[in-house]
């Protein structure tokens, strides 16, 4: 089976096919385990006459997986007796089937099972072999796919999560904000509907309910019952989701019982932005984690395949498939930047000021500008003591930010690089005269994948840079407005003792 995508129901539908084809099958049926494992769900069908076939096969519990193949293990080439049709497997008689096969989709835990089916004629001497090859081929597919499929879920959970975030700061009534909170939480996560309680009084939540806390910081304040479980019921993401929302809610909570008059407009947005950020990092932690080992399976089974073979008819494609995933992965390590909050591990003392020359020297070596766009760049570098931290994480993150105050002055300007030193930190300052930024556009510059300059950017610059500062136990600050320039402040903890 030739894939070009890793669409979890395009893989399901392909594999269906395949079955049919290369088994002369007149019908065939995927059945993938849901998450936690119990259950298979029907995936995909071809080839069956009666609609209320795929409502028969639907679900099946996992511990009965071969209850319709009379007493065999998968897997299994079965030819059927009248009597196989009894009971639950009446449906065999409606659809007229005479033989099928059956096998597992293998991997660390079985991932689901492959069945085709043929009207009036046993499968051949064979076939069988031949079915267990085209599932175990093609269980990789399905695989990543049913990873990328929950990073996608995860993905769009952190963009509600932040979306929730920035509603609770932005509204001028908190009480609607907090309800229209809560609905959104249930959408994101399939519930049929929310209740916010600002009682810790107990009650008797509906059967079947999620109910997380809303907590401050002196406490629980109340409480986000999500009635009506989702069709996959409540797995470690959709609750690990509920939990940040509810502490985003509790946060909210106390600080309109702070401000009664103003609620949560009162908040400053760069306390918002501190805590949407730190909530989403945490999510983004686990995505690009999981993305990571993928596109790492990915690109290892594509050079292994390159090494086998000098046919360039397979080696063009799958060189772009390799390219494709190494971009990838330097996506979702850019990710990582963003995500980290661990502190550096085996830290260095790094001077500031070498480290911005080499950042500039790198920057005009790789995008020299034309006496048309001359940028005037002006460096006030005090004599600033070391930092300590991964000298290539910050060169990597300060190049972020040259780079966008050069792209923010397409028609020149003027750059002014500066370093100054606290008794505790040392901080760099990079202003550009170029456009500038609303305020919405400034709140938002650091979120991962957010951009205003169009489908080719990623979106991940200045995200990369705060999750670089945060891991160094600092700060990255943004001071903006509208065609008057940008200035991005890194303030970063000093070293102690020179050594």
């Amino acid at each position: 089976m030739s894939l070009d995508t890793l669409d979890l129901g395009d893989v399901v539908r392909r594999l269906v096919d395949d079955a049919c084809e290369k088994l002369a099958a007149d019908a065939a049926a995927v059945w993938l385990r849901g998450r936690d494992g119990s259950e298979l769900a029907l995936s995909g069908a071809a080839g069956f006459a009666h609609p209320a076939t795929t409502a028969t096969l639907a679900h099946r519990p996992a511990a009965r997986l071969s209850d319709w193949l009379p007493a065999r293990r998968l897997p299994a080439a079965v030819t059927l007796a009248p009597n196989d049709a009894d009971g639950e497997r009446a449906w065999l008689a409606a659809e007229d089937i005479h033989s099928l096969i059956a096998v597992r989709l293998p991997g660390a835990e079985t991932l689901g099972i492959l069945a085709a089916f043929r009207r009036r004629r046993p499968f051949p001497v064979g076939h069988l072999a031949r079915a267990v090859g085209i599932a175990t081929a093609t269980a990789p597919a399905v695989h990543a796919a049913q990873r990328l499929e929950e990073e996608r879920r995860r993905a769009e959970r952190a963009e509600a999560l932040l979306d929730i975030a920035h509603l609770l700061a932005d509204s001028d009534d908190f009480d609607v904000a907090l309800e229209e909170s809560g609905r959104r939480t249930a959408r994101a996560l399939g519930a049929r509907r929310s209740h916010v309680s600002l009682s810790t009084g107990k009650t008797r939540p509906p059967a079947g309910a999620l109910v997380v806390p809303l907590c401050g910081r002196d406490g629980v304040v109340g409480s986000l019952t999500l009635d009506g479980s989702p069709a996959a019921g409540w797995t470690p993401a959709a609750v690990e989701l509920a939990v940040a929302v509810g502490a985003e809610m509790g946060r909210a909570a106390e600080r309109a019982r702070r401000s009664p008059a103003t609620g949560a407009a009162t908040v400053p947005p760069e306390l918002i932005q501190r805590e949407a950020l730190r909530a989403l990092a945490g999510l983004a932690s686990g995505a690009a984690h999981h993305l990571n080992n993928l596109l790492t399976i990915v690109v290892g089974r594509v050079q292994l395949v390159l090494r086998s073979t000098e046919d360039e008819r397979v080696r063009r494609p799958l060189t772009i498939v390799e390219k494709a995933a190494k971009d990838g992965a330097d996506v979702v390590r850019r990710l990582q930047e963003f995500a980290r909050a661990r502190p550096v591990r085996q830290p260095r003392p790094v001077r500031v000021n070498r480290l911005l020359a080499e950042v500039l020297a790198l920057v005009h070596a790789r995008s020299p500008r034309t006496p048309v766009t001359k940028v005037d760049v002006d460096m006030r570098l005090a004599d600033v003591p070391p930092i300590s931290g991964d000298a290539a994480a910050l060169r990597e993150a300060l190049t972020h930010i040259v780079d966008n105050a050069l792209e923010a002055m397409p028609n020149g300007g003027r750059l002014l690089v500066e370093t100054h030193a606290t008794a505790d930190t040392v901080s760099v300052a990079v202003t550009d005269s170029g456009v500038g930024m609303s305020d919405a556009v400034r709140v938002h510059a650091p979120e991962p994948f957010f951009t205003t300059k169009g489908e080719k950017a990623t979106g991940l610059g200045l995200s990369v840079a705060h999750g670089v500062a945060r891991s160094h136990g600092g700060e990255l600050a943004i001071e903006s407005a509208e065609g008057a320039g940008t200035t991005v402040i890194v303030t970063l903890p000093r070293v102690e003792t020179e050594r």
